[in-house]
């Protein structure tokens, strides 16, 4: 007895001093410094009574015949299927509200879901607290969990049902509790929650929105899963645990002061688009943070931050930090990668291998991006969203870049196209101007030239035209004019042609001068057919009207009336006459009429 009574004088001390030594406040102290660390000190204090607790708890386990215990059955009873009596519960049956519980109830409480006939359905302000409560049993119905409800006593598990939908603040504060199950319903994790217990992991449910302030502090977690329907944690709301790794999800709009403070973390994942970083007193503390503004607020020294950055134009990638030059972006550039709140570079992968910026260079802000559409371009409603234009090839794109897509309008269509997709520098192509194209001295300007036939040209799209090089000059032809196909020519040969069997080939036969041929321009040659070969012929070589030539027709030639047609008369001797070459005839005009004679009977020279 003498042993059992002095430790009880020795831990009623060592609380008494804990007590005291909580109300001893420095001058330099001012009242806000006092009220926004008054939780923490108490869990210091709770914590030092917990271990006298516990000294207690352990020289208890011998019981004194006169401390009256609960009987193990009535124990296993309560925990199975017996409610916890009514006589010990206070209730308010107007609003279904338990007030509060006798301290002579029994320490494993499982909640009865009606009272008096009345169905519970809130368990109101500090109504179990400081209880040493071992174990507590919530019934389905419960809509709400008021202030302070279950705080300071020994609970090592609590199951939430899904009914309730309210769960105030400090409600599990300086438990055991190592598991927890959270109802589906909850919007909220109010202030200091679950803090001061033992829980090692927790899933938070999608329909959570707001982690308020200290919701999960001084815990044991080693991982948590913040879920995307969160837009609010706040002020030390995951400090004093374990965790080593954290995501913060893209729906995180405002975060709070040393969120993730004193936890092993080595890597965090930060999302670029949160709004506000604010202080222990809600006020806002840094609008639109950087990454490492966030790691600087949030978190401890040489976490390591990964999140979404823009490089900027014409910033310098490096192999290391002030290493080796790789390259000098154009544009700007949107990567994932990792720094530190007091790091100088940001190292992520360019072109699959290791690549380091300085921070100096990076912005988590969206910047202006110009550049020219690489090929016809799909404008789509929102990123990776459905089609709902074109921008044609060569066209300059002048927009946001947001993420790895640019924002811009074209023909007052507003809309997403691929970074990726554009260039730097105006596009060169070449490209097939269709017969009769204006040729222009510069966009809508005089007429230069129009061509008879296709033309191959090579040059640069600005906008609407294609600036090329016509006759040693700079010339413009609308884009419309022309063709990325092979399109079809047809004139007449101005020589004899040698046909080749492909382009600079070799030559496998002729086309005697005038005739027509017909075919398709492949670069600068006609490919055409000829009594019966296939080959390449040069355009150049053609002209768009029939070959007007001088000939003369030697003695014995016939005249026709047309080809093959009722003869005229017989050359007794050679003439000289004008006409144009028709396939294999030349017409001209022999005694004031239409004439015909075939070429064969023709000759360049006099005939002799």
């Amino acid at each position: 007895m003498k042993k059992k009574l002095s430790l009880r004088i020795q831990a009623f001390v060592l609380i008494l001093l804990l007590i005291l030594t909580t109300f001893v406040i420095t001058p330099q102290k001012t009242l806000a410094d006092t009220e926004a660390t008054a939780d923490e000190e108490e869990i210091k204090k709770l914590e030092a009574e917990q271990v006298a607790e516990d000294a207690i708890a352990d020289e208890t386990e011998d019981q004194e015949s006169d401390v009256e215990m609960p009987d193990p059955a009535e124990r296993d009873i309560g925990t199975r299927a017996a409610y916890t009596d009514e006589k010990y519960f206070e209730f308010d049956p107007m609003t279904g509200t338990i007030t509060g519980y006798r301290y002579d109830g029994p320490k494993v409480v499982n909640i009865p879901p009606y009272i008096n006939d009345v169905k519970v359905e809130h368990i109101g302000f500090s109504a179990f607290e400081n209880y040493r409560l071992t174990s507590v049993t919530i019934p389905n119905g419960i809509k709400k969990i008021g202030d302070h409800a279950f705080r300071d006593n020994r609970l090592e598990n609590v199951t939430i049902p899904n009914s309730v939908i309210e769960i105030g603040t400090h409600v599990f504060f300086n438990n055991r509790l190592k598991t927890v199950k959270l109802p589906d319903n909850i919007t909220e994790i109010a202030v200091n929650t679950f803090t001061g217990n033992y829980l090692t992991e927790v899933k938070i449910p999608n329909s959570v929105q707001s982690i308020q302030a200290l919701a999960f502090s001084h815990n044991r977690l080693t991982s948590i899963t913040i879920p995307n329907s969160v837009r609010f944690i706040g002020y030390c709301a995951f400090d004093k645990n374990n965790l080593t790794n954290v995501t913060i999800p893209d729906s995180v709009m405002n975060i709070g002061e040393k969120a993730f403070s004193i936890n092993p973390i080595s890597r965090a994942t930060i999302p670029e688009g949160i709004r506000f970083i604010m202080d222990m007193t809600g006020n806002e503390l840094v609008y639109l943070p950087t990454i490492e503004q966030v790691g600087e607020h949030c978190f401890d020294e040489g976490v390591s931050l990964i999140g979404k950055h823009y490089i900027k134009a014409k910033s310098i990638i490096r192999e290391t930090p002030n290493g080796k030059e790789i390259t000098r972006l154009w544009r700007p550039l949107y990567v994932t990668g990792t720094s530190t709140s007091q790091g100088k570079w940001l190292k992520f992968t360019y072109g699959g291998k290791p690549a380091y910026v300085a921070m100096i260079a990076t912005s988590t802000n969206s910047p202006p991006m110009i550049g020219y559409a690489k090929q016809t371009l799909n404008i789509r409603s929102t990123p990776n969203g459905s089609i709902i234009g074109k921008i044609p090839i060569g066209r300059k794109v002048n927009g946001i870049l947001v993420g790895n897509m640019v924002v811009t309008t074209y023909n007052g269509i507003n809309g997403y196209v691929y970074a990726s997709l554009l260039q730097k520098n105006p596009v060169k192509v070449t490209r097939y101007l269709v017969a009769n194209s204006i040729i222009r001295s510069k966009p809508n300007g005089s007429v230069i030239a129009r061509p008879w036939r296709p033309l191959r040209v090579s040059g640069t799209i600005q906008g609407a035209w294609l600036k090329f090089t016509y006759g040693g000059k700079t010339a413009y032809v609308a884009m419309v004019s022309t063709r990325t196909k092979n399109p079809p020519m047809t004139g007449y040969a101005k020589q004899t042609l040698n046909i080749r069997n492909t382009p600079s080939g070799s030559i496998i036969g002729r086309i005697p001068i005038g005739r027509q041929v017909k075919g398709v321009l492949v670069g600068n040659m006609v490919k055409t057919t000829y009594n019966g070969k296939t080959g390449y012929v040069y355009a150049s070589l053609l002209q768009k009207n029939r070959v007007r030539v001088t000939r003369y027709i030697v003695t014995n030639a016939i005249i026709r009336s047309r080809p093959n047609g009722s003869i005229i008369t017989r050359l007794s001797y050679p003439i000289r006459v004008s006409g144009t070459i028709q396939g294999a005839w030349l017409k001209f005009t022999y005694n004031k009429k239409p004439a015909y004679v075939a070429m064969v009977s023709t000759r360049t020279s006099y005939p002799r």
